[in-house]
C-alpha cells in the first residue's frame, strides 16, 4: 500500500504513550538502516524486562541471547523479538517476508538476525516501553516441573513451541549449517534423559539437582562478568 515503515505488535503486547511514534522516528535514520524494538517489560511497574534486544556470543557469535535495558539507553543487538518492533519497507525488498511457513510462531528473532547479516543496525531503545508478560513456557520445567513427560514431548507438535519440529530444524540449519544437525536433537536428547531421571529418582532428589544446577550456572554467570 506504499508505506515506507511498518509495526509488529503482538496481540499481547500494550504500548506506552508515544511509544509507535518514537520507535518510526528512530526507524526514520537518514545515516543507515535500522529495524528497532520497544523495551517490553512484563507489568506495569516497568522493573522486569522480558522482550527486546538479542545479542550473539561465543566464537562464532551465533547463540543468541536476551540483552536487556532497564534505562533510556539504546541496547545495540544482533536481533530483536518482535512483540513491537519498527521495521522499513527495505527489509522486504532486500530479503523477502519472514518464512511463516517454516516458522509460523517465532520467525521474529531469525529474520531480524538475518537482517543484521544484510546490513541493518538492529536495535532496543529503552526510552519506547510496552508491557508484555513473559511466555510461560520459558519458566517451566522439564525436570521438575508438573507437566508430564509426554505431555511436553505432544506440545512440540505445536506451532507455539519453541521446538516445534519444523521451525526448531529451519534454526538449526540457518544457525549453525549441517552441524545444526546435533543442535537439532540436542532438547529431544534431553527430555529422554529428564524422563529416565524421573523414572529413576524421587521428586526431592531431582529439585535438590535442579537448584544445584542453577547455582552452579550462577557462579559461572558472575564469574564470566568479572573476567
Amino acid at each position: 500500500h506504499g508505506a515506507d515503515y511498518f509495526i509488529w505488535l503482538n496481540d499481547d503486547t500494550f504500548p506506552l504513550s508515544g511509544t509507535i511514534e518514537g520507535l518510526i522516528q528512530a526507524c526514520q535514520s537518514k545515516s543507515c538502516l535500522k529495524i528497532v524494538s520497544a523495551q517490553c517489560y512484563a507489568s506495569n511497574e516497568l522493573i522486569l524486562p522480558t522482550y527486546g534486544a538479542h545479542r550473539a556470543i561465543g566464537a562464532n557469535k551465533i547463540n543468541l541471547i536476551p540483552a536487556y535495558t532497564t534505562t533510556d539507553e539504546i541496547m545495540v543487538g544482533d536481533a530483536v523479538s518482535g512483540n513491537l518492533v519498527c521495521l522499513p519497507r527495505s527489509v522486504i525488498q532486500d530479503i523477502g517476508y519472514p518464512p511463516a511457513h517454516q516458522c509460523p510462531q517465532y520467525g521474529d528473532v531469525i529474520y531480524t538476525w538475518k537482517a543484521k547479516q544484510w546490513g541493518y543496525d538492529i536495535q532496543a531503545y529503552g526510552a519506547y516501553k510496552a508491557i508484555c508478560a513473559p511466555n510461560e513456557q520459558q519458566l517451566k520445567s522439564w525436570l521438575v516441573g508438573e507437566d508430564s513427560i509426554w505431555s511436553i514431548w505432544r506440545s512440540f507438535s505445536s506451532p507455539k513451541s519453541y521446538f516445534y519440529f519444523k521451525f526448531h530444524w529451519y534454526c538449526c540449519m540457518t544457525f549453525y549449517g549441517w552441524l545444526g544437525i546435533f543442535v537439532f536433537i540436542r532438547p529431544y536428547w534431553q527430555l529422554c534423559r529428564n524422563a529416565i531421571l524421573r523414572w529413576l529418582f524421587p521428586k526431592s532428589f531431582l529439585i535438590y539437582l535442579q537448584n544445584r544446577r542453577d547455582e552452579f550456572k550462577e557462579v559461572k554467570e558472575i564469574t564470566g562478568n568479572i573476567q
